[in-house]
């Protein structure tokens, strides 16, 4: 004789739901896991659209923002964010030294 799934205790159920038909189960998480895939996408699309602007400046318009060309390329890392950063904090205190 066969067991049944509901004498196994395996919930096969979409998710509680509420009164208007959305689920917090599986078809939940679906939706949740397509769009976050749809947000990477969409943030890769405009990381990559602003690198090619970056590329396209001139070597004296990426000075002029603290950049060189080599840099680029890390300009949306985390960590190349923090060091420019604590470079930069650097560079004022030492100026702010020198000019008081």
């Amino acid at each position: 004789m066969a067991i049944g799934i509901a004498e196994r205790g395996i919930d096969l159920s979409l998710g509680r739901g509420d009164r208007h038909g959305d689920s917090e189960g599986l078809i939940g998480a679906v939706a949740r896991g397509v769009g976050a895939v749809a947000t990477w996408f969409s943030a890769r699309r405009e990381r990559s659209a602003m690198r090619r602007e970056l590329v396209g400046l001139s070597d004296r318009d990426l000075a002029d923002m603290g950049l060189s060309r080599c840099d680029v390329h890390y300009v949306f890392d985390k960590d190349f964010a923090v060091s420019r950063a604590a470079e930069r904090a650097a560079l004022c205190g030492r100026f702010r030294q020198s000019a008081g």
